[in-house]
């Protein structure tokens, strides 16, 4: 009985956490004292916490969509991993992150999402050691609307905010995700991992 009400409270917090948040990204979209860029850098700030880095916002003009341009990444230059697995859990965390950007926005216009992930790294043959840890940009990708809702109608379950998603999985729904993406930059082959 003990292990059912300990599952059953479990359950409850997950389901909390989850509708918390959704919760909260609602009240930023209908806050109406807000403007469109300061809605989404709430919206990013909430997603993202303190990998968030840049934000680069331009509005939709007549030849051009409205562009969310996204910087973040980790603060450490530790792995744990080697350098396959590694590139394949990046990519998937940044795909997994631009899909909640896009559930966490709701853009209704023309829309463009890139995404760019930075990392700080050790640097070889560098004597002092402040100087050898350096962050580089090693991987961006991006999306339009019509590339989010197309994701949308194939995968209507998704559900993005999952506590736990598989970041080293196959044939998901990131991994659909990720297919609709156009790679901009792709720097995983300069770094060595050790």
């Amino acid at each position: 009985m003990q292990k059912f009400i300990l599952l059953v409270a479990l359950l409850s917090i997950v389901t909390c956490q989850k509708n918390s948040i959704q919760k909260d990204l609602a009240e930023i979209r209908n806050n109406a004292s807000l403007g469109k860029e300061e809605k989404y850098h709430s919206i990013l700030k909430l997603i993202l916490k303190d990998e968030l880095k840049e934000i680069q916002y331009n509005e939709k003009t007549e030849k051009e969509p409205e562009t969310l341009e996204v910087l973040f990444g980790g603060n450490s230059g530790l792995t744990f991993l080697d350098s396959a697995s590694y590139k394949k859990a990046t990519i998937r965390y940044v795909v997994l992150n631009a899909l909640r950007i896009f559930e966490g926005i709701q853009p209704n216009e023309n829309f463009v999402l890139r995404l760019s992930f930075s990392k700080p790294f050790y640097v070889k043959g560098e004597l002092n050691e402040d100087a050898g840890l350096q962050e580089f940009e090693i991987y961006r990708i991006g999306w339009s609307l019509p590339d989010y809702q197309t994701w949308k109608k194939e995968n209507p379950k998704a559900d993005v905010f999952a506590e736990k998603v598989e970041l080293l999985g196959t044939g998901d729904f990131i991994e659909s995700f990720q297919k609709k993406g156009k790679p901009e930059l792709d720097e995983f082959q300069r770094i060595t991992l050790e």
